[in-house]
């Protein structure tokens, strides 16, 4: 259940957003959305924190990460009201530590002067949470600033046409390339990146001829400790040039269960490479090549 609330705080009338959640699903939420990715062998989350902007029987975030330009999602749970309201999570990190001290089942969390509240079946935990918290320690943006600046981005470049992506003077680029697979088996295809104690960083999607079939293969890991080739998906259509990407999706395909849509976009001409489009129930993310991130 989700409701304002207006109540007396030493004679000022606060306002209270709040919702009831259950507890698997908002750590998921939060999980997709922190994106943790390595970086340089550190795993550094690509999110800090994030606004959750709640209506239509559901809470959803948007986020564009820490650089500013390699990638932009939105994941959504369901919740059990449609009311308006925004709850801002100033450190993901934080919550979630907060969120394993408390059992299973439905949760309320709620958010009133500045504080964070999560309350359980026995235990209830309070938290600093400001919507003027920096949105990272690079930027002087706020999580609201950055976080509304994500959804208008988002709402711009990727809802408003579901099978292309919108360039900033109204152009859509279309898709070059589609399929859809398993999570599991994509998320288990990068996850070969990690023997031998290897980091997984970023990795290349590819189209091959095998045994007169067009297969979508992906490619992750160094020779000196083992590389590995895994054939996606079988009599693909189309062709597909090496795209090498990064950016923690396969944490992202840890929580998805069910099949994923890969989209690819030629954004070469605009400085975005061959960029990735990840769709699944529950949410999307864009990635842009990683050696064009920069521009």
């Amino acid at each position: 259940m989700l409701r304002r609330e207006v109540y007396n705080y030493i004679g000022v009338w606060l306002i209270m957003a709040r919702i009831e959640i259950r507890k698997d699903c908002l750590e998921r939420l939060l999980k997709r959305t922190q994106r943790m990715a390595n970086i340089n062998g550190k795993m550094i989350p690509q999110v800090k924190g994030t606004m959750l902007y709640i209506g239509n029987g559901e809470v959803r975030t948007f986020n564009i990460v820490r650089d500013g330009t390699s990638s932009i999602s939105s994941f959504c749970a369901e919740i059990l009201n449609n009311e308006e309201a925004t709850i801002p999570v100033a450190d993901i990190s934080l919550l979630l530590g907060a969120l394993t001290k408390h059992a299973s089942g439905l949760i309320t969390l709620s958010h009133a002067d500045d504080k964070l509240r999560i309350q359980s079946d026995k235990k209830q935990t309070t938290l600093q949470s400001s919507e003027t918290a920096q949105a990272f320690s690079h930027t002087k943006k706020t999580i609201a600033e950055w976080c509304e600046d994500s959804k208008m981005r988002y709402e711009h470049t990727i809802e408003q046409n579901p099978n292309g992506y919108t360039l900033k003077n109204g152009d859509v680029v279309p898709e070059a390339f589609k399929i859809t697979i398993d999570a599991d088996h994509l998320c288990s295809a990068i996850s070969s990146g990690s023997m031998n104690g290897q980091k997984v960083e970023n990795y290349s999607f590819f189209t091959k001829e095998q045994s007169s079939f067009n297969c979508l293969m992906l490619s992750v890991g160094a020779d000196g400790k083992g590389k590995t080739e895994t054939r996606l998906h079988t009599n693909a259509e189309g062709t597909l040039e090496p795209a090498t990407i990064a950016g923690g999706l396969d944490n992202v395909l840890r929580t998805v269960n069910g099949e994923v849509i890969l989209s690819f976009f030629d954004l070469t001409p605009h400085g975005g490479g061959m960029s990735l489009r990840l769709s699944f129930e529950g949410g999307c993310v864009f990635q842009r090549e990683s050696v064009h991130a920069a521009n």
